[in-house]
């Protein structure tokens, strides 16, 4: 356990999260991390993860719990640490990065405890684990008995309103740094950057065939890493693209590829949240090509801060990065408009809107019934 002297604050806040970076630096956790340092600024604050992230705590305490990874009991071993944490920590309320596991747990922990909890749909929690009986259950238990819904998108606020019209939801985006640095590309060539993971809903094949397709004029480079990977180096050097591959890099990092690009984008086939390597290319101005899948378009509006295309549409993908290069006062104006809108997902603005909630949960939950 690392632990941070504790605050005179109004909340003693939990967070509930499976891993951190640098083990793990997808979006969840990178956001649960920086989510965790901005309230712990203010507020005592208490990050639940399992063992094994590597994570430097700055400026909240990190308690991790054990988990064993087995076929079969990975998921109760989860819930039942966390819980055994959770019980010890004792916050005022808590936050539940995604439905499962780790809202559940927070379910299990209203009941035994008595602790309000806010439960936050980050994507494919919520697009995937309703496809199995099993997870069904368990998102609809969660949606109904926690205290409050958080979603990063409209889009998504409304599909979880449509199959469960009582659930007591509210959106709140992820958040971003505000930049004062812009984008700084290669006049020579079109970079065009892919930062994501290597999943096949990530739909990185057809960014491939269009790249090549679009010819020498541009040039490919990939970051992250995942299942799909070698795969896609394969078709890279079958269809002779001359792509980099850069693989993992440091969250931290993803900023300094992106300046040198002169446009993100993100073929993604199913299953998107809001990626926050679109909020962080809005924040430094970079054009964005994305799919309509998931909340993408409740950030991206189309031809204004960037550009949308329908999934698996190579010919619209390729009109799309066509239109970016050829149009200098289309691609300059998104940029423009892409870096004044993610003034509205700043961290500060975020960490106000969640206090907002979480005080106004504590009230009702002091309340005499």
């Amino acid at each position: 356990m690392i632990k941070m002297e504790q605050k005179s604050s109004d909340m003693k806040i939990g967070i509930l999260a499976s891993e951190l970076p640098p083990a793990n630096t997808n979006g969840t956790e990178v956001q649960t991390a920086r989510l965790a340092k901005e309230l712990g600024k203010i507020h005592d604050v208490t990050l639940f993860a399992r063992k094994g992230s590597g994570h430097n705590a700055n400026g909240f305490t990190l308690k991790e719990f054990r988990y064993i990874n087995f076929p079969g009991i990975g998921f109760m071993s989860h819930i039942n640490f966390a819980i055994r944490a959770i019980k010890k920590a004792k916050p005022d309320i808590l936050q539940c990065m995604q439905l499962t596991p780790n809202g559940y747990a927070g379910v299990l922990a209203k009941k035994k405890f008595g602790i309000p909890i806010a439960a936050w749909v980050r994507g494919g929690d919520w697009y995937f684990a309703k496809r199995e009986y099993f997870g069904k259950r368990i998102i609809s238990r969660v949606i109904n008995q926690s205290d409050i819904i958080f979603t990063q998108t409209e889009k998504i606020h409304q599909e979880i309103l449509d199959e469960y019209p009582d659930a007591r939801i509210t959106v709140i985006h992820n958040g971003v740094d505000t930049s004062t640095e812009s984008i700084n590309p290669d006049e020579n060539k079109f970079r065009i950057i892919y930062v994501s993971n290597f999943l096949k809903r990530k739909g990185t094949e057809h960014l491939l065939h269009v790249t090549k397709r679009l010819g020498r004029k541009y040039s490919l480079t990939l970051v992250g890493d995942g299942p799909e990977k070698k795969k896609m180096q394969r078709l890279a050097k079958k269809i002779e693209l001359d792509a980099r591959f850069v693989g993992k890099v440091p969250h931290k990092r993803i900023n300094d590829y992106l300046r040198k690009a002169s446009m993100l984008v993100l073929p993604s086939i199913e299953g998107e949240g809001l990626p926050n390597v679109i909020l962080e290319a809005m924040s430094i101005g970079l054009p964005t090509v994305a799919t309509d899948v998931g909340g993408l378009s409740d950030v991206i509006a189309n031809k204004k801060t960037g550009i949308i295309v329908r999934p698996e549409r190579d010919d619209e993908l390729y009109e799309a990065i066509n239109m970016l290069t050829e149009d200098d006062a289309l691609r300059k104006n998104i940029s423009r408009n892409a870096f004044m809108q993610s003034k509205k997902y700043s961290w500060p603005i975020v960490i106000k809107k969640l206090e907002k909630e979480y005080a106004k949960i504590l009230k009702s939950s002091l309340s005499p019934l």
